[in-house]
This record gives C-alpha cells, sequence and structure tokens, in this order.
C-alpha cells in the first residue's frame, strides 16, 4: 500500500507542478477561497461571494481554512493538499476491493487504477472540492460494509456521519441516502436497529447547520440553496443552447452569454424578486417547469442529450485538445466494460446492487437538474475502479500485479465456511 501512496501522490504532484502550483483557472477556486476569507474576517458565514446568486456548501471552504491553517489563499498548499487526498483514496479504494474480494491481487489492481487514473490525477491540479468529497465517500462506503459484515453498531453510525460530511461538501451526496438503508436488507439480528442508527448518523452529521440555517433563514435548507439554482440552468433555455454548440468558437461565444447572463440577466431578475434562500430556490424551480411546460419537445430532447452526455466516455472536445479526448475516450471505454463485467461476477449480491445503486441514483440526479462531465468522477470512477479491478484480475489471472491477500475475504459466509470459488 506504501507503493500504491507513493505513486499516486508522485503523479499528482508532477500533473501539479505541470499546470502551477499557484495558478487557478476552475470556475469555482475564487469562490471557495473568497468564502474561507469572508468566514475568517467576519466569523460568520456568508451569503453572496458567488458569481451565482446562492450561499456555497461550508464543507470546503471548512477544509482551507483548517488545512492552511487560516490562510486559504494559500493556492499552492490546496493543491498539495488535494494531491495528499488522492493519494489516500488510491489506498482506500485499494482496501476496499481488497475486502470485496478477498484479494490482495484485485486490491493492489485496484489502487494501481485509483492512482493513475487520469481523472483522479486531473482532480488534483486546481482548487476543488471533489477530492475531498471522493475521500469521504469512499470512506462512507468501507464503514457501511463493515456496519453490514459485522453487525456494528458504531460503524453504521460512522458511515451515516461520513455521508453527511460528504453532503456538506457536495450537496448532491444525499442521493446516496437509500443506501444507509443497506443493513435493513442484509438480514440478521439487530438489521433494524443498524439501519436506523445509519440514517441518525446521517441526520447527526447535518444537523448543526440544518439548524443555522433555519434559524438564519427561517426555512428548512439541509445543506444549502443552490438546487433550484442548478435545475433552472440545466432545464431552461441556457441549457438547450449548450447542447447546439458545433464548434470551439460556439463553445466560446456560450460562455461569454452565460456569464453574461448571470451578471445581469434573468437569473438577476428572479433573484432581486426572491431575497430569501428558500423562496429564491423555489422561484428558479417554479421558473424552469414553466419553460418545461411551454416547450416540452425541446425538454425530452434536452434529458435525452444530458443522459448522453453523462455517459459519454470521452472529455469535451470544445475544452480539450484531441489526443485527450482520444485518451479519455478509451480508458473510460475500458474501464466501463471492465466494471461491468465485475458486477454481473461479483456473487455478493446486495453489494453488486449498492455498486448499481451508487452509478444510477446520482446519474438520474444529476440528468434531471445539471451535467457537467466532472460532477461523474466524484461517484463513478470509484465505483468503477473497483469492479474493474476484479474483472481485471479475472480476465489476466496471476498476470496482474500483486499477490498478497487483504485480510479476510469478505465474500466468505459468517459461519466460517469457505468463500464460492471466485
Amino acid at each position: 500500500m506504501i507503493a500504491i501512496f507513493a505513486l499516486a501522490l508522485v503523479l499528482r504532484v508532477g500533473a501539479i507542478a505541470a499546470v502551477g502550483f499557484t495558478p487557478t483557472t476552475f470556475g469555482d477556486a475564487e469562490a471557495y477561497m473568497k468564502t474561507a476569507e469572508a468566514v475568517l474576517e467576519s466569523r460568520a458565514y456568508p451569503d453572496g461571494v458567488e458569481a451565482l446568486p446562492v450561499f456555497r456548501a461550508p464543507g470546503y471552504p471548512a477544509f482551507l481554512i483548517l488545512s492552511t491553517l487560516g490562510h486559504p489563499r494559500a493556492v499552492a498548499a490546496h493543491k498539495l493538499w488535494n494531491a495528499l487526498l488522492g493519494a489516500m483514496t488510491a489506498v482506500l479504494l485499494a482496501r476496499l476491493a481488497g475486502r470485496i474480494s478477498g484479494s490482495g491481487r484485485v486490491a493492489m489492481t485496484a489502487g494501481v487504477l485509483a492512482a493513475v487514473n487520469p481523472a483522479f490525477v486531473y482532480l488534483a491540479t486546481d482548487v476543488q472540492s471533489e477530492n475531498l468529497t471522493i475521500l469521504l465517500l469512499v470512506l462512507f462506503a468501507g464503514e457501511l460494509l463493515s456496519a453490514m459484515d459485522s453487525g456494528s453498531i458504531r460503524r453504521a453510525l460512522t458511515a451515516g456521519a461520513l455521508l453527511g460530511f460528504a453532503a456538506l461538501t457536495r450537496p448532491v451526496c444525499l442521493v446516496l441516502a437509500p443506501l444507509l438503508l443497506a443493513p435493513l436488507l442484509a438480514g440478521g439480528p439487530g438489521k433494524l436497529r443498524r439501519g436506523t442508527v445509519a440514517v441518525a448518523g446521517l441526520v447527526l452529521a447535518l444537523a448543526p447547520w440544518t439548524l443555522r440555517n433555519a434559524a438564519r433563514y427561517g426555512a428548512f435548507l439541509p445543506v444549502n440553496d443552490q438546487f433550484g439554482v442548478v435545475f433552472w440552468l440545466g432545464n431552461t433555455e441556457i441549457n438547450e443552447r449548450f447542447y447546439r454548440l458545433r464548434s470551439r468558437a460556439d463553445y466560446e461565444d456560450f460562455t461569454r452569454r452565460y456569464r453574461t447572463e448571470v451578471g445581469s440577466g434573468r437569473i438577476r431578475e428572479i433573484a432581486a424578486d426572491h431575497p430569501g434562500p428558500a423562496e429564491r430556490s423555489a422561484a428558479f424551480v417554479r421558473d424552469a417547469l414553466v419553460w418545461i411546460e411551454n416547450h416540452p419537445g425541446e425538454w425530452r430532447a434536452l434529458i435525452a442529450k444530458k443522459t448522453f452526455d453523462w455517459l459519454r466516455p470521452w472529455a469535451s472536445r470544445w475544452a480539450w485538445p484531441s489526443p485527450v479526448v482520444a485518451a479519455t475516450g478509451l480508458w473510460y471505454t475500458l474501464l466501463f466494460g471492465l466494471a461491468a463485467l465485475g458486477l454481473v461476477r461479483e456473487r455478493r449480491r446486495g453489494v453488486a446492487l449498492a455498486g448499481a445503486a451508487t452509478l444510477l441514483l446520482p446519474a438520474v440526479a444529476h440528468v434531471a437538474t445539471l451535467v457537467v462531465w466532472r460532477y461523474r468522477m466524484v461517484f463513478w470512477d470509484p465505483v468503477l475502479i473497483v469492479f474493474a479491478s476484479a474483472a481485471l484480475v479475472a480476465i489476466l489471472g496471476r498476470t496482474v500485479i500483486g499477490g498478497t491477500q487483504v485480510g479476510p475475504s469478505l465474500s466468505a459466509p459468517r459461519d466460517g465456511s469457505p468463500a464460492p470459488p471466485r
């Protein structure tokens, strides 16, 4: 595992060095740092440092403050922390794959795939929250699996809390909340208690921030008010125009128009008429529903285009050069195929169903709102890597790297009898 950690860290630090330790090009980087600065200056969480009329989820700004000891403009430190988080995630994915499969070869293969995964390497190169979210979700998956296999109440509570912390970083993580009911399907004594405790862990993690929002805004906002504007952006003419782009020049023109829209267009009109976060979010949803009602054919076509956009294996041809588009297409085509085989071969049907649900639920949530290809990496890539690794080992046998057993096989029945042959 040390070799996996080292490989992942070296690749990420090398990528950071290639793009530079101090530049930031990611659109949300400035908002994250400004939010953290505002917290330090005012000792209160700000409502309006975003380009969009929303307040940001608190998880990553809080991490920026803590990880830099109160210097949120230390961009190089943020990037190095992202490299460290990414390297830790590679090790955790290796351990998770090993626990599921009972195979050291699968564990090592998953670790190597996670270490070299171009998407994960890319995510370390700027000030963005994905690395922290992925780490929390992988920890959540490991604790939930342990709770189901060991019957541990403590692990069930921890699993729920970790999902809550992930949601405080990226609210869309709440779509995975149904997985907390997995202990109810696992059978055995205490299953109702474990499921209830897992849900309680989620509630307890969110409660302080949700209560803060209720006291401040007089409304129920579990994390923040971003859902409405994201739904609006994904289900109105602005997104319909995006899917009509045919060239890089079109993409650049769209970007300019989008900035104008955010600064002085319909978004600002809605925000001005609805100053409260909860009512503003609801107003964006209503406005988008009016567009959907008036353009049913365009909306159905938009849903189809968003679905394809989520599933496409290659990076955007408007934003990336052709070699990157081709390389990512090949990488994800292979990863998709191997992961599908691994899911089909998985003998623990509960694990396979949980993996499939982790693929399905975020896909539905994003297609219903707004699809950005980068968002898929958070939810899909860990699942793809775990199951693709099992399939790859099955195909290549002992030629695949590694060979040390990683803990007891969790594919074995609890009575201690041997696991079924793999």
